[in-house]
């Protein structure tokens, strides 16, 4: 049984596959196939109430298939909105769960935070009483009680001064001179004498309010 048919030349009339353009005995080319029409049906020609019956029944069957369509559309909506609805709920409640297993593992293994120290509160210094001036070979003098000493113009004497209470830190020692003209001091207590026979003055060792005096005398 051949699968490819036969046609037959119209020039030699012998037969040959069809697939062949053209006869192989004589070369004449084989005639085109005329496709024919099928006839129309009623609804297929406008105007026809067969062709009005298939218009609404195309009208209908599209409204229906949306209508299908929406309905297919919204319930994949709702099953997506409640897998995901699902999906929140498990993972807020994996959460919570977490948070609780958390919170029972830091109460278990919570360390007591230890008791502060107290600050001390700081020792208040002790308040100046008096203050001493003292000579260079240990001698305290007392301007008050007229103690003093006395040397030539150029001369320089050390002197030094003792506050009370005794304090660990050494307190800040002011010297002044009453008469520029016959000693100065500087910061340490080292007097010079500037002026010369008949001339005095005191020198002032002070702490806030608190002093004491020294007199000198010119030579």
């Amino acid at each position: 049984m051949n699968l490819i048919p036969n046609t037959v030349c119209r020039r030699c009339h012998r037969e040959y596959p069809s697939i062949r353009g053209r006869c192989p005995y004589c070369g004449t080319k084989k005639p085109r196939e005329v496709k024919r029409s099928l006839p129309e049906s009623d609804s297929a020609v406008r105007g026809t109430q067969a062709a009005r019956q298939a218009a609404e029944s195309l009208n209908w069957q599209m409204l229906i298939g949306g209508i299908l369509l929406v309905c297919v559309v919204a319930a994949v909506i709702a099953i997506v909105s409640v897998n995901m609805s699902k999906r929140v709920s498990e993972t807020e409640s994996a959460a919570r769960a977490e948070e609780q297993i958390a919170q029972i593992a830091a109460e278990t293994t919570a360390v007591p935070a230890p008791t502060p120290t107290p600050t001390p509160s700081p020792t208040p210094k002790p308040t100046i009483t008096s203050i001493t001036i003292s000579l260079p070979y240990g001698q305290t003098v007392d301007a008050d009680k007229g103690e003093g000493f006395a040397e030539y113009a150029g001369s320089q004497v050390q002197l030094t001064a003792q506050t009370y209470p005794l304090t660990e830190e050494e307190p800040e020692i002011t010297w002044t001179t009453s008469d520029a003209s016959c000693a100065i001091v500087d910061d340490t207590g080292l007097v010079t004498v500037t002026g010369g026979y008949g001339t005095s003055c005191r020198i002032t060792a002070s702490v806030g309010a608190v002093s004491a005096s020294c007199m000198v005398w010119g030579k």
